[in-house]
This record gives C-alpha cells, structure tokens and sequence, in this order.
C-alpha cells in the first residue's frame, strides 16, 4: 500500500514538473532569484542562512511579489507564448538558406564534366545494354515465329479435319502437339480427383511450358472444340468437352 501511493505521488509529480508551464515557471524563479540559492547552499549556518535570506533576497513585500511571483510568471509566459514565433522564423531563415545553399551545390554538380575514363565507364555500359535489349528483342522475334508457324499448322489441320468431315463419318484423330496431349491429361486427372473445372495456373505448375505457350495452345484447343473455358474474375478455368474425352479414350492423337 505504501510502495503504491509513493508510486502514483511519483508519477503525479513527474507528469507536473513536465509541464511547460511548471517546468518554464520554475526556470524562470530560478533565474530571478538566483541569490536564493548561493544562500541556501552555503556553509552558513541555519539562522544566518534565513537572516540573510530575508535581508537579500526578499527583504520587503513588493519584492516577494515581483521576484517570487510576477517577473517569474511574465518571463515563463513570454518564453511559452513569445518564443515560438521566434523560434519559426529563425527555423523558416535557416532553411531557406540551406535550400538556397543546396541548390548552388546542384548547380555545381551539374556543370561539372565527366572524365575521360567516366565519359568511357558510361559509354561501355550502355553497350551492354543495347546488346542484352537486342538479344531479349531477338528471343521474342524467334518465339513469335514458331508460335505463328505451330498456328499456321494448327489451322491447316483443323481446316482439313473441317473438310474431310463433310464428305466421311466423323473421327476423333486430330495432329496434338506433346504440350497439348499433357494439357489434356492434366485436364482429365485433375477432374478424375476433384470433379471440377482446373484452373489454367494449376495447368501452368503441372507443365513444364511457359504461360505463354500453356495460353496458346489453351486457346487452340478450345478453337479445336477439345476443351470448354469458364470466365471469372479469379482467372480461366477449363474441363474436357464430349470430343476432348473421346480423343482422351480413343488413344489415336498423333
């Protein structure tokens, strides 16, 4: 019980003494009052101590009123009141000429010239940019040409199985690719387990293509009436048609 009222006396004098207004009011006493202290830490004894006390520091009533109450609270006043505009125009001064020095220092920068050897370090490393652009540039241009040569087959195929089954009894052989045929098995299995539609990024980590050929031949495969795709804002997913199940059963995909 005792430990917790010196504990909360504690507190409620640490909360007071940070008070602006305490802590500026007893700056202030302070420094109006200095003799106060010199005499109350000297090596007087007690009653010399107070008799000189009422003779130098306060030794009338008016001067107990200004010194002990009214100079203290004007200067804390004018220190809590006053001070900060201060404080913000020196602060405003200060920064606008750091910013103006700032800026002369980026002026300096930018006017100086480069090296040689900087001038050469530059120059060489925006070479290798170039070549490793060039060499992304030409990836693409390869990989656009084979995708467009597999489409170009695709629809000459589907054009002929188009043809072919007007005039004959329909077959369930179509010229697959290998990443279709896998398509089309992780497909099936994936339904076999669930029951349900797999998404295309479940087909993507199930094969070893990128996304974009896995998106190719998705489509493709769909064109070929094989698989069916449902739309949903979290992404594609697909499931074997009637056709894609008896291509499946029948084993004669080339």
């Amino acid at each position: 019980m005792i430990n917790e009222t010196i504990e909360s006396i504690r507190i409620d004098l640490t909360e007071k003494i940070s008070s602006p207004i305490i802590g500026s009011f007893a700056a202030s006493w302070a420094l109006w009052n200095y003799k106060f202290f010199v005499i109350l830490f000297s090596e007087n004894t007690v009653k010399v101590t107070f008799d000189l006390i009422e003779k130098i520091s306060f030794p009338t009533a008016s001067t107990i009123l200004c010194k002990g109450l009214l100079f203290p609270a004007l200067t804390a006043s004018a220190y809590i009141f006053a001070y900060p505009y201060v404080e913000k125009i020196v602060y405003t001064y200060r920064r606008k000429k750091q910013n103006e020095i700032n800026q002369a220092l980026q002026e300096i920068e930018n006017e100086t010239l480069l090296s040689v050897q900087e001038s050469r370090n530059l120059r060489s490393e925006m070479d290798k940019l170039k070549e490793k652009h060039s060499a992304i540039l030409d990836k693409k241009d390869s990989e656009i040409t084979r995708l467009t040569n597999d489409n170009s087959e695709l629809s000459n195929q589907f054009d002929l199985n188009n043809t072919s089954s007007k005039t004959s009894k329909p077959t369930t052989t179509l010229a697959l690719t290998s990443t279709q045929k896998l398509i089309i098995n992780i497909i099936a299995a994936h339904y076999n387990q669930s029951g349900k539609s797999v998404s295309e990024a479940i087909i993507v980590a199930s094969s070893e293509s990128d996304r974009n050929s896995i998106e190719y031949d998705l489509k493709n495969l769909e064109s070929m009436e094989l698989v069916s795709v449902n739309y949903h804002g979290t992404g594609n997913s697909y499931r074997l048609t009637q056709k894609g199940r008896e291509i499946l059963l029948s084993g004669k995909s080339a």
